[in-house]
């Protein structure tokens, strides 16, 4: 799969030449978004707390999903989906060669996400491999796209502590 910054507020997820998500920030440096996924079904993301470390992921008015940043950096994945409801770890691994990993209870790597910085056009695009066993769970693609968002806000707070630092 490969996510393509489509333009300053959209990226786009694709499974070869199929659409299979679309996250799409409600404004330039908002952390709200809203996923499509395949279906054409929209889940909203929105912070849960006033300190903006805890977020929902909405399909109308019902919680789907939720995740919070650790003091470590990792984040605490949880679904709520109908049928089995179950919790991951997103975290940073590498450091030249950066990727981000969502990995279940059992530390089992479901989801893999690389950056890959473009410097002609000054934007990211994510290489995402999705484990077998993942492909096998509810919402596969909806959590695809999650881990997309969460590796671009990883970043991006990288780079705005990166530019307190200087200050």
């Amino acid at each position: 799969m490969k996510a393509i910054r489509e333009d300053a507020r959209t990226i786009v997820l694709y499974d070869g030449v199929d659409e299979t998500g679309r996250l799409t920030f409600r404004s330039r440096f908002s952390s709200k978004a809203d996923i499509t996924d395949a279906e054409k079904q929209v889940f909203s993301i929105e912070p849960a707390n006033i300190w903006r470390t805890a977020y929902s992921v909405k399909k109308g008015e019902k919680t789907v999903l939720s995740f919070h940043r650790k003091w470590n950096g990792n984040s605490l994945v949880k679904t709520f989906f109908d049928t089995n409801n179950q919790e991951y770890t997103f975290k940073h691994q590498g450091f030249l060669k950066s990727k981000y990993l969502l990995l279940d209870k059992d530390l089992r790597k479901m989801i893999e996400v690389k950056p890959e910085f473009n410097w002609r056009k000054f934007s990211y695009s994510f290489n995402v491999e999705v484990s077998d066993s993942m492909k096998r769970r509810e919402q596969h693609q909806l959590l695809a796209i999650l881990a997309v968002y969460l590796c671009k806000e990883f970043i991006s707070r990288q780079a705005s502590h990166g530019a307190m630092a200087g200050s």
